[in-house]
């Protein structure tokens, strides 16, 4: 699984007049980790003449953050272990292919859950080395911007985006008011209290689960 194969942009075709589109017109529309993907591939010059438009809600930001590829391969060895495949095995694909749906989602309910972020672990990862002229993270933010540059966007966010994430952590539903500046400092960072009160004051009686996930979507409104 480690050494399956990589594709490049340059394998990707799309033939909009197939299909009666207008090739010059092409728009991609995505939320959350969907706006991410577009803002990365505005990053891959192959990828980014593939359309000229782009929609973005709650995820849109033109540098948005990007797993090291250790951090990815070790999260993806909890999940297989989870399954008790063995990732460097040579049958490791065609064994995950055949894991009912069902095992697949407890095992990555569990890897989640293992994870001191909420909201869990997996998150967008990149190889560099399958695009050789974007050599580092630095100069990858770089092209994504300059691709961004080249489009027509319409930005938005969803009015309470994390509060999927935090509803469905047992560890979130139960937090107390006595835990939640330890909480709201690993997730939000040392500005934590402004969020905090801010929040406090929008929701006045709310359940600190509640002011965790309206403080988090004023930070993630703030970014798009």
């Amino acid at each position: 699984l480690h050494s399956f194969p990589t594709r490049r942009s340059s394998d990707l075709h799309i033939d909009a007049a197939g299909f009666g589109g207008d090739p010059g017109r092409i728009t991609l529309m995505g939320q959350s980790a969907g706006a991410a993907s577009i803002a990365l591939m505005l990053g891959l010059p192959r990828a980014r003449s593939l359309f000229k438009r782009g929609i973005f809600l709650s995820g849109g930001t033109v540098s948005p953050p990007l797993t090291p590829a250790a951090d990815a391969i070790a999260i993806a060895d909890r999940f297989c272990a989870k399954l008790g495949i063995d990732p460097d095995a040579g049958d490791a694909l065609r064994r995950l292919q055949q894991v009912p749906v069902t095992r697949v989602l407890e095992a990555q309910t569990a890897v989640v859950l293992e994870s001191p972020r909420p909201a869990g672990s997996v998150m967008p990862t990149f190889s560099f080395a399958a695009v050789g002229q974007l050599s580092d993270a630095d100069t990858f933010a770089t092209s994504i911007k300059e691709g961004a540059a080249g489009i027509d966007a319409l930005l938005g966010a969803t009015s309470e985006e994390m509060r999927v994430f935090n509803g469905l952590d047992p560890r979130l539903s139960a937090l107390q008011d006595d835990a939640l500046p330890r909480v709201a400092e690993g997730l939000l960072g040392k500005a934590w209290p402004t969020y905090i009160e801010r929040a406090r004051r929008a929701r006045p009686g709310a359940t600190p689960v509640q002011i965790i996930t309206d403080a988090q979507s004023e930070i993630g409104r703030a970014h798009v």
